[in-house]
């Protein structure tokens, strides 16, 4: 009896050196098409021991299994699930995601991932609002963004409209005109900005999500990141449109003594 108790607790004991002896450190990158990414995460599935990368996208997780699953994510591309195996070294090139960046929105500080934004903020669908045939960004919005009206400003062919957030406030000529902000710098006319440059527009509605830009945000913020260049192929795009406008009903017009 004494001669199994040994036997089994000598059993135990080996099983369990053994599995220390079986974890090790892994280290690699994680990188996207282009550069290293800063803070992506490395987890060990189904446990708390994880890590993140560092400025040059390295990283090193300890006390890792061979039959352990690693799970790399990064805010904006697709998770991937890596087994671990015999290896030491696991270099890792993550894809953009159309789903995650969905759920990402740009504020007056950088982004943040949509669930962590306490304040009113919208996203404009661009797939759908650049392909109306208008070169006028202001028309692209009607009826795209909650709490946000376009109205005609001149009823002349070619016009152009006023943006209201949430309404009214003011009786002074565009005293309601909420804030643009194109790659960070204040703009004039949304208007001058071509449609197709647009790749996302943020609309800011409540105090706590224009309080960064001050006064001149009271009536909300309108945030445009254009296109900018990347790596590939070249590619050009033509988009053209024809457009009449006329009015519907010619009034007679009278000088003061043909009214009276």
């Amino acid at each position: 009896m004494i001669k199994l108790k040994l036997a089994i607790i000598a059993t135990i004991i080996l099983t369990t050196l053994n599995a220390f002896s079986q974890t090790r450190t892994i280290t690699g990158v994680v990188q996207d098409s282009f550069e290293p990414l800063i803070g992506a995460n490395i987890l060990i599935k189904g446990t708390a021991n994880g890590t993140a990368t560092d400025i040059d996208g390295n990283y090193t997780l300890e006390n890792v299994s061979d039959g352990d699953v690693l799970i790399f994510s990064y805010t904006g591309y697709s998770e991937q699930e890596v087994a671990v195996g015999d290896q030491t070294e696991i270099n890792i090139t993550l894809q953009e995601s159309a789903l995650a960046l969905t759920e990402v929105v740009v504020v007056g500080y950088g982004t943040k991932k949509k669930s962590n934004v306490v304040g009113a903020v919208t996203s404009v669908d661009l797939e759908e609002a650049t392909a109306l045939p208008t070169t006028n960004v202001s028309e692209m919005l009607r009826g795209r963004a909650a709490g946000v009206q376009v109205n005609l400003a001149d009823a002349r062919p070619g016009g152009s409209s006023n943006i209201v957030i949430r309404g009214n406030v003011s009786v002074a000529p565009n005293g309601n005109s909420p804030l643009i902000i194109v790659d960070g710098l204040p703009f004039d006319n949304l208007n001058d900005v071509a449609p197709d440059d647009i790749a996302n527009i943020e609309i800011l509605k409540d105090a706590s999500s224009t309080a960064i830009y001050g006064s001149r945000a009271s009536n909300g913020v309108i945030l445009v990141t254009t296109k900018s260049g990347k790596e590939g192929r070249i590619s050009l795009n033509y988009h053209g449109f024809a457009t009449t406008q006329s009015i519907t009903r010619n009034f007679n017009q009278y000088d003061g003594q043909q009214f009276i």
